[in-house]
């Protein structure tokens, strides 16, 4: 008996990253605003990127991600609010829009000490 499309079991959702808002600060620093959307749960969060001050082995400056702000929001309404909130004080603090992008890491701070952009 040969198998049809509908006899196969369902797979299980996927967690996926959507679109995410990019900054960039005046040294050369890189901060991603980003949710990703599970099955019953989207989770903002933050991705702080700088170079510090070591060297690669091809003579660039090492660059160093943490991850933080996590929230999780029940709907896409209060994950765009929160959003929203991480980006306007992200503004205040002298990031610079640059564009969106995609993919994720580990927290390593949270929305009440987001990293200040250096000048």
């Amino acid at each position: 008996m040969s198998e049809t499309k509908n006899d196969k079991a369902p797979k299980a959702p996927k967690i996926k990253a959507k679109t995410a808002l990019k900054f960039s600060g005046p040294n050369g620093d890189l901060m991603v605003v980003m949710n990703r959307i599970a099955p019953n749960n989207i989770q903002t969060f933050v991705v702080h990127t700088k170079t510090g001050g070591e060297l690669t082995s091809k003579g660039k400056l090492k660059k160093i991600r943490s991850r933080g702000a996590s929230e999780l929001h029940k709907d896409e309404t209060s994950a765009k609010t929160a959003v929203d909130k991480i980006v306007a004080q992200a503004v205040k603090m002298g990031w610079v829009a640059k564009g969106k992008v995609r993919n994720p890491k580990s927290d390593s701070f949270d929305l009440a000490h987001l990293p200040a952009a250096k000048k």
